[in-house]
């Protein structure tokens, strides 16, 4: 038998007990597979250890329920004593994630107890870690179709975390302090781990029997298979824990941690990046078990420990020789040209794709534009256009992948110039209506997002917001114009009326002649609202130059491990390049407004004005005609018309107006004296035949002593007839 047939048997079987276990962790008693585990609260037998897990983890000598290895690196899934406030009488399972990259170890701070539990595990890997989890789901059936059917978004406040041992034991529900099993001397669980002489003596300090501290380091030394527990050699139950293996971290039965998870001789060099693993004195080239584990280098999946299985280890015996410069890949002592397996995957060279592992098609992170997960795939496998390779062996954990961006272009009408309250005062103004200043663009103005491409994040804009002020007001001694009923007067009328038409004199401070009287605010506001108008266009105008160059590479930064979006816009924002493109868009701004407000001034802020004082303006002259008010230039020319003296029967043109002072009958506007003459009327003497041959005359009405005919008649034609 090849070490290759052995080492997929050893798999399989490890596979085999991850597939028949997976559900028994979903499902509580009364189930005939629950039925196989006692119900209540009961301590697991912490003296089982499966020979399979080879990466210890101190946290629990229970059976292990689950272990499946794929590229990114380790799931790991042992019974757990349930806390006290989930005492359901459902068993619960704990378990952690070791990372295939940084060698770190990772917990889930939650138990397993539903059938939904695995799968939101699950996704919370991948949401925290980028992890893939098909390629763990895809290990069983049943896996997978859980996780389809099952999974429950996981919560926010659930992260996977770097695993520490206190937070292991919180998790799993165990006070080393409290638990009876562990701190009863001679009784309970302390008797099934042996009593205080059943570890070798005189190799490292003595053990500590007295603390229950102790006696709780005691069994997690055992369940990491620090020391053969009580019957020596083999372990309990079939579990085959192994014995201690003469790491300098001393002897297990001490307090102290040894075995440490990533450092196997925990000198605090990981042993991914350790030239003696072991701490055996034997360098990892030279050491015929570089990790340490009871497995020869010729039949260890992962000869160095690092957590890299050897098909898709760079290293695969730790001794700084990469794969393709080493001559023994896998350390077995067997020159390469010789080894029927070179880089000890199990896969014999002939149907090995790549029989001196990791070499030229390494595994590495394979990123999802949309989502930015990361995958370790090899760089032929990370294909699509919805994919891209960040690198060989570059690790998934911390995620080195983003989510592409979008850069949608910037609709400068979006651009926002809004009021503030103003940085001047009125004492800086005195001779001004009505002031409208830019006040600033600030870092706070200009909001942006980050679009990355695999290798950088480039800003993106998606506000761009301005600030200015403004003030109206009368000049100082100045008075609203409130029109006829208010306090327009036959007296005051027409300087009123001069100053509309003028949109206000100056102050006499300011050398006003006449001196500003009257005038209306209203018509400051709208001179000052054509201001803001220009201020708001103005910023739209120069809009796309402020995002070409807050969206240039210039506001650009590396994408590394781990950033997100937000980190990235954080540091953009706080960069010395934003803040000059801030200064440069408000210098861009305030460049823009004084020859755009200067012709504002040339029509459309007197045309704003105007609409308001002509109204008022028509108002007070209608008003003046109408009472006969003195005659004011600003107004417009009163109409004139025929006017009748009405004693001598006169005609003259002249206004309404002065034609009432003369105490004369206005005919109306646009009226003429004729001919015939509007002021008088053909008049037949009294007593006297009325014919052709008798006298027509023409008079006023009041001056016929006989028969009127009517004003504007005529004799031409004698309308004095004979009598009939």
């Amino acid at each position: 038998m090849i070490r290759g047939q052995r080492r997929l048997g050893m798999l399989g079987a490890v596979l085999g007990t991850a597939t028949a276990l997976v559900m028994l962790g979903m499902i509580c008693p009364g189930s005939a597979v629950a039925a196989e585990r006692p119900t209540g609260k009961t301590t697991p037998d912490r003296s089982l250890r499966s020979t399979t897990d080879r990466q210890p983890f101190p946290i629990d000598a229970s059976p292990l329920r689950m272990r499946v290895e794929t590229r990114d690196g380790v799931l790991v899934v042992y019974d757990a004593a349930a806390p006290p406030e989930a005492d359901d009488g459902c068993w619960g399972y704990i378990g952690y994630w070791l990372s295939a990259r940084d060698k770190k170890k990772y917990v889930f701070p939650a138990v397993l107890h539903e059938e939904g539990d695995l799968p939101t595990v699950l996704l919370a890997l991948e949401r925290d870690l980028g992890v893939d989890v098909e390629a763990i789901a895809a290990t069983d059936d049943r896996v997978h179709g859980a996780l389809r059917a099952s999974a429950q978004p996981p919560a926010e406040d659930l992260v996977w975390e770097q695993a520490t041992l206190l937070r292991a034991v919180e998790i799993m529900g165990i006070d080393p302090g409290d638990d009876p099993d562990l701190n009863e001397p001679g009784g309970g669980q302390t008797a099934s781990l042996g009593d205080c002489g059943g570890c070798a003596a005189g190799i490292g300090p003595p053990r500590n029997c007295g603390s229950p501290a102790g006696l709780a380091g005691e069994a997690f030394a055992v369940a990491a298979g620090c020391c053969p527990p009580p019957g020596g050699g083999g372990g309990g139950g079939g579990g085959g824990g192994g014995g201690w293996d003469g790491s300098p971290c001393g002897h297990p039965c001490c307090a102290g941690p040894c075995n440490c998870p990533g450092d196997k001789d925990c000198n605090g060099i990981l042993n991914g990046d350790d030239d003696d693993v072991d701490g055996d004195g034997i360098s990892n080239g030279e050491d015929s078990d570089v990790d340490g584990d009871g497995i020869s280098n010729s039949w260890d999946s992962d000869v160095d420990g690092d957590g890299l299985s050897n098909g898709v280890d760079g290293d695969i015996d730790g001794d700084r020789l990469r794969n393709g410069s080493d001559p023994d890949i896998d350390g077995d002592g067997t020159p390469n040209a010789q080894d029927g397996d070179a880089d000890g995957d199990g896969i014999p060279n002939g149907s090995d794709p790549e029989p001196n592992g990791c070499t030229t098609d390494c595994p590495g992170a394979c990123c999802t534009k949309a989502t930015g997960a990361c995958a370790s795939k090899k760089e032929s496998e990370c294909t699509g256009t919805d994919k891209y390779f960040k690198g060989k062996e570059v690790p998934c954990t911390p995620n080195p992948c983003c989510a592409f961006g979008t850069n949608n272009p910037f609709n400068p009408q979006s651009a926002s110039a809004y009021q503030v309250d103003p940085t001047w005062t009125w004492n800086e103004e005195q001779c001004t209506y009505g002031v409208t200043k830019a006040e600033r663009i600030t870092a706070d103005n200009i909001t942006i997002s980050a679009a990355c491409d695999g290798t950088q994040w480039c800003a993106v804009m998606l506000t761009l917001n301005a600030q200015y002020s403004q003030g109206w007001r009368l000049l100082p001694g100045q008075q609203e114009v409130t029109g006829p009923g208010g306090n327009t007067t036959s007296g005051n009328f027409c300087p009123q009326v001069e100053e509309l038409e003028a949109l206000g004199y100056a102050s006499a401070a300011c050398g006003g002649s006449p001196p500003a009287t009257w005038y209306m605010l209203e018509a400051v506001r709208q001179h000052e609202f054509v201001h803001s108008r220009t201020a708001q266009t103005q910023l739209e105008g120069i809009a796309p130059t402020v995002e070409s160059r807050i969206e240039s590479l210039s506001l650009c930064v590396d994408h590394t491990p781990g950033k997100t979006r937000n980190m990235a816009i954080d540091e953009i924002r706080v960069s010395a390049g934003f803040a000059a493109e801030v200064s440069n868009a408000q210098s861009d701004w305030f460049r823009a407004l004084p020859p755009a407000w200067a012709t504002d001034h040339a029509g459309e802020t007197d045309i704003r004005e105007y609409e308001v004082v002509d109204g008022m303006v028509t108002n007070i002259c209608n008003v003046s005609r109408a009472q006969c008010w003195a005659y004011c230039p600003a107004c417009p020319a009163r109409e004139t018309g025929s006017c009748c003296n009405p004693g001598s029967g006169t005609c003259s043109i002249i206004t309404r107006c002065d034609c009432i002072a003369a105490n004369s009958n206005y005919q109306g506007n646009g009226a003429t004296c004729g001919p015939p003459n509007p002021c008088v009327g053909a008049c037949c003497p009294n007593g006297v035949g009325i014919g052709p041959n008798y006298p027509c005359t023409l008079t006023t009405a009041s001056g016929c002593s006989g028969q009127f005919v009517g004003l504007g008649t005529s004799c031409t034609a004698n309308p004095c007839w004979p009598p009939g």
